[in-house]
């Protein structure tokens, strides 16, 4: 189940919690792998555990805010492999902020991060799957937070809403292309981001980091949050052939959050 080999996959945002454990289990899995991340300290790390599993890994420290960059990163995919089969759109930022708070500059941040490079990636990859002719698997992070109230977090909720609408669209158009497009939307997974998170909302609400905590586990069924491998797991077969007939789903890790 979900083997990989053969398959070009590009991930961003591969230095941090999530798109670590994604590049770890694609790479163990026989993918040859494109890792982009803005901090190349990070990047460099996850390339070189990679490579553990074979020789077929680069990385691009890249801003992907720049849509040249974006350019740059598929254009160097194509140049080293002449394929690209998955895009998994993993980068974003979360912010924390009461409603009344939230300024230009912070929409513009989170909206440009987490929707405006999730598109152009989109456009970018689709073409080269299309010109390839051998179709492909596009996936997006979305977040519990694109299909519940976020009112201290009003901003990335709506970009997250948008990650799940583009996502629908896109697996619409692309479908007779044979692109499929999916999105994830994770709930509480145990990563540096959501530990900043915690802090973030301890000094807001006033309220130490433990009750946060606590607070978040008791809204989960399962009793904890995720680990970035359980993530990595749903990506895994999203990326292969194995979810040949699934697309434009926007799909729950949550521990049963949603349900509850």
């Amino acid at each position: 189940m979900g083997n990989l080999s053969g398959k070009v996959c590009l991930i961003t945002g591969a230095g941090g919690g999530i798109g670590r454990s994604i590049s770890h289990l694609l790479a163990s899995r026989g993918a040859s792998l494109v890792l982009t991340d803005i901090d190349e300290k990070n990047l460099e790390s996850t390339v070189q555990e990679c490579n553990a599993f074979g020789d077929s890994v680069v990385g691009y420290a890249k801003n992907l805010t720049d849509s040249s960059a974006l350019e740059e990163i598929v254009q160097q995919t194509i140049e080293h492999f002449n394929q690209i089969d998955v895009l998994a759109n993993v980068a974003g930022v979360m912010h924390t902020s009461p409603f009344l708070d939230i300024t230009m500059d912070d929409w513009d941040r989170v909206f440009n991060i987490n929707v405006k490079t999730s598109l152009q990636l989109m456009q970018l990859a689709s073409k080269e799957m299309i010109r390839q002719g051998s179709g492909g698997s596009i996936i997006n992070f979305s977040s519990t937070a694109g299909r519940f109230l976020r009112p201290i977090a009003a901003h990335y909720a709506a970009s997250k809403a948008a990650i799940i609408s583009l996502t629908r669209s896109a697996s619409v158009a692309l479908g007779p292309h044979n692109i499929r497009v999916n999105a994830l939307c994770p709930g509480l997974i145990d990563t540096q981001m959501m530990h900043r998170v915690r802090e973030t909302r301890s000094e807001l609400l006033d309220i130490s980091q433990e009750e946060i905590q606590k607070r978040w586990e008791q809204i989960i069924p399962l009793g904890r949050m995720a680990t970035p491998e359980e993530v990595a797991f749903v990506v895994a077969f999203l990326a292969s052939d194995d979810a040949r007939y699934m697309t434009g789903e926007a799909i729950g890790v949550t521990g049963g959050t949603d349900a509850s």
